[in-house]
Order: C-alpha cells, then sequence, then structure tokens
C-alpha cells in the first residue's frame, strides 16, 4: 500500500472492513520503505536473471514482471545495451545470451525515449555483430522498436536510414520505421 509511505494504514469501508488507522513512528515508515527497496531490488534481480539465458521456455512470469516494474527494471534494461555497445564480441560469442533482445523489446513497450539514442547506436554496429546479436529481431521487430522509442524525433531513424556503415537491414527497418512515423 503507498499508505505505508505515509505512516498509516487505511482499510476501505467498501472492502467491508472498519476503518482503522495505525500511526508510524518516523523510524518504522523508514524501515518499511527500506525492506520494501530492498524486495523490489531482490524482484528485479530475479527478473533480470530469467530473461539473461534462453532456456528454450519463453519466460512470462519474468516479462510480466518487468513489466509491473516498468520504472525500477528500465535503467538496468538501458545498462545491458550500454554493455552491448560497449564489448558486442563479448555477448556475440554467448549464442544463448537473450537478455539484450528483452531489453530493446521491453523499452520499445515501455515506450522509452530516454533509450533511443542508445538503441540506433546498437543497431548501427557492423554487420558482423548486428546480425549475430539480434538476427531476425531486426527485420521483424526493428521498425517498430525505432518508431515507439523516437518520442516523436525521426532524426536518428533517418541517420540510420543514410548510414552506409550500418547493416543493410538495420537500414532497411529503419525506413519502414519512418513509414510508421508517417502513417502512425
Amino acid at each position: 500500500y503507498n499508505c505505508l509511505l505515509t505512516g498509516n494504514i487505511t482499510f476501505s469501508k467498501r472492502a467491508g472492513c472498519r476503518r482503522q488507522r495505525k500511526k508510524f513512528t518516523r523510524q518504522q515508515a523508514v524501515i518499511i520503505n527500506a525492506e520494501r527497496e530492498m524486495m523490489t531490488e531482490a524482484k528485479i534481480n530475479e527478473i533480470l536473471a530469467a530473461l539473461e539465458f534462453n532456456e528454450g521456455v519463453y519466460p512470462r512470469e519474468a516479462v510480466e514482471g518487468a513489466i509491473a516494474h516498468k520504472e525500477e527494471i528500465t535503467p538496468y534494461l538501458i545498462d545491458i545495451l550500454e554493455r552491448v555497445l560497449a564489448d558486442p564480441a563479448k555477448y556475440r560469442d554467448e549464442p544463448r545470451y537473450f537478455a539484450h533482445i528483452y531489453a530493446v523489446i521491453l523499452l520499445a513497450h515501455f515506450k522509452e525515449a530516454q533509450a533511443h539514442q542508445l538503441i540506433v547506436d546498437v543497431f548501427r554496429l557492423p554487420e558482423k555483430f548486428v546480425d549475430h546479436l539480434f538476427g531476425d529481431t531486426i527485420t521483424e521487430d526493428l521498425p517498430m522498436i525505432l518508431y515507439r522509442t523516437c518520442g516523436g524525433s525521426v532524426e536518428e531513424i533517418k541517420g540510420l536510414v543514410l548510414n552506409k556503415e550500418a547493416f543493410v537491414f538495420c537500414r532497411s527497418s529503419a525506413l519502414r520505421a519512418l513509414n510508421f512515423a508517417v502513417i502512425g
């Protein structure tokens, strides 16, 4: 309950309970909030661990947990992409590593505009990396990923289209994202 933040516990009359209030001291409220934060941190770590490797089974609970903890998990998803961008060879050589794919899909689902530049940078990587890292995600999902994270600004998408060093399928997907922006 967010009433824990204020130090009050309130039971709703609608739920059939009588209205009660319990006041917490400031110290008790700080302890309760710290416990909630630790529980959230543990939950985030559990979600990230479930998304890290492809085990052959869709991790529905982890994805639903990530969506439920959108605000808390977003910085971790961005961090995953930053690590992939910093050392793509490390992640390319681990075929079961999947966290980066869940990261871009979830960030697109969240319409996280702050991740857009990073996503474009990742998909600007040379073909030898980006094709192994993302495979069919490039042609199947990248247009919508770019569109949903652009926040209305298509300049970076245009830059990817025009970047002759980028993998041709990334450029093509960026062009399709521009179509979504015009139609959308």
